[in-house]
């Protein structure tokens, strides 16, 4: 049988006495190395199997002389304050892995991620798939994938802020005090900022959770179950069959990208943690219900589009607009206080208004 950590069933990984009944032991290991030489500050981890995550120190600091990304602790993290476990519980939970039961919900999201790289090949509608934003209107479904694809950080949200500019929005005086009755730094100046302030807070724990769950990238697990390392018992025959009609031979073909995904783990998505819109714009900003149904919809949309090219399940999006939505929500009353000179309590109030669970959204876009 294939060793541990590669498919092989939970029986033949008796080093790990508390893996959970049924799990394949399968994590993330999309390492590659730099100049294609192993580190040699201590012993090689890979593959890296179940009990490898919560990463310790000393596989921290071996994985970071490699091209694995960003890779964080909160134990050594200094701009982490919020416990990752504490954060992992807020929202909902360690993420699921590849399971010998072919009713475990993994393959649900597996078969998912399988079905919307079917629709992208064949060219579809991306509205098909999701529902798309109006600064997305004319997208294809590659250009979908596209759109997310080493885009910089928070670019979508600034082409949001323009429309709702363009379209009237005004700042809530009463969250942010003005200086003059015509305002420039506490308008646009003041957005950018926090625009910038949302994605440089919300990463550095983001990316302490992905350390700590270790899930692994769809590609990886769809490129075991095409070459037969994952034993076709414990797959749903949909999801042998699909994969064997699909034509890539390197796991980084079945996404979108030349390249694949990134070299970090899989849950919670990135680009959905840093599309907090939805969180700090209504707070500040007076929208009305149709201007806040297009900020969640560009959430939404920057979050789903990883999907569409194959780089995320539906869970890492979903938990990862949660995560931020919850890191901002703690966060943001007093950098407002600091900064702006909010009231704090003001702004706890009307963070309790707006604040939801991405779990139960519902597209408002007509």
């Amino acid at each position: 049988p294939p060793p541990p950590g590669n498919g092989s069933p939970p029986t033949s990984s008796p080093n790990n006495p508390t893996l959970p009944v049924g799990d394949l032991n399968i994590r993330f290991n999309k390492i590659d190395f730099i100049n294609d030489i192993p580190p040699t500050n201590g012993p090689n981890p890979l593959p890296m199997e179940f009990d490898d995550y919560p990463l310790d120190r000393d596989t921290a600091e071996w994985l970071r002389d490699t091209k694995a990304v960003s890779v964080v602790r909160y134990q050594d993290c200094g701009e982490c304050d919020i416990p990752t476990s504490e954060l992992v519980e807020a929202i909902g939970g360690l993420p699921t892995h590849p399971s010998t039961d072919l009713s475990d919900p993994y393959w649900e999201e597996l078969w998912e991620v399988i079905q919307v790289q079917q629709f992208r090949l064949l060219g579809h509608d991306p509205r098909r798939v999701m529902p798309i934003p109006h600064i997305w209107a004319d997208f294809n479904i590659s250009q979908v994938a596209e759109a997310v694809h080493d885009e910089f950080p928070g670019v979508y949200h600034i082409d949001l802020i323009l429309q709702l500019l363009a379209d009237g929005a005004t700042m809530d005086r009463d969250i942010i005090p003005s200086h003059s009755e015509t305002e420039f730094l506490r308008g646009p100046v003041m957005l950018s900022d926090l625009n910038t302030w949302a994605i440089g807070t919300v990463g550095p724990h983001n990316f302490g959770v992905k350390w700590y769950a270790g899930r692994a990238r769809p590609e990886e697990v769809a490129h075991k179950i095409k070459i037969g390392q994952i034993p076709p018992e414990y797959v749903p025959r949909q999801i042998r069959e699909a994969l064997a009609g699909m034509d890539f031979t390197e796991a980084t073909g079945f996404t979108a990208y030349p390249e694949g995904s990134p070299r970090h783990p899989s849950w919670p998505a990135m680009h959905s943690a840093a599309s907090a819109g939805s969180m700090w714009l209504p707070i500040v900003m007076n929208l009305t219900d149709a201007q806040w149904c297009h900020v969640k919809s560009v959430d939404y949309a920057v979050a789903y589009a990883r999907t569409v090219a194959g780089v995320h399940f539906p869970s890492d999006n979903i938990d990862g607009l949660n995560l931020g939505q919850e890191i901002l929500a703690r966060k943001l009353p007093r950098h407002l206080a600091e900064r702006y000179g909010s009231d704090p309590d003001r702004v706890r109030r009307k963070i309790e208004d707006y604040r939801f669970d991405w779990k139960s959204y519902t597209s408002c876009i007509t």
